[in-house]
């Protein structure tokens, strides 16, 4: 899911306030990579700098989960599918970006 689709279902959701909070927060921790990014001496860790932003982006994506099972004792299933789409997102992020037809597209586009 898009974190486009993430925000519009808890826009969606925004009367079940059980659902709209935990989609709500998924959508955030889905555009944190960025600013993460720029916090983090990326530099540093050298190749294995995606690694460790998945594992940054990882621990935020699953603090709502973790705080649900101690404080209810089960995981919403809004954490699920927000949870489940952010690391399919962070996932499939390397293989698309630096797959041949994305490389093409980018070196057409790219001003020389």
């Amino acid at each position: 899911m898009l974190p486009h689709r993430r925000r519009a279902a808890g826009v969606a959701l925004r009367r079940n306030a059980e659902w709209h909070k935990r989609l709500m927060l998924c959508a955030t921790v889905s555009i944190l990579g960025p600013g993460v990014g720029r916090l983090l001496p990326m530099d540093f860790f050298g190749a294995f700098a995606p690694l460790v932003m998945f594992g940054v982006l990882s621990l935020f994506a699953f603090a709502g989960p973790v705080f649900d099972l101690i404080k209810l004792r089960r995981v919403h299933p809004a954490y699920l599918w927000g949870v489940g789409a952010i690391l399919i997102s962070e996932i499939l992020i390397g293989p698309l970006a630096f797959a041949p037809p994305t490389m093409t597209l980018i070196h057409i586009l790219r001003p020389a």
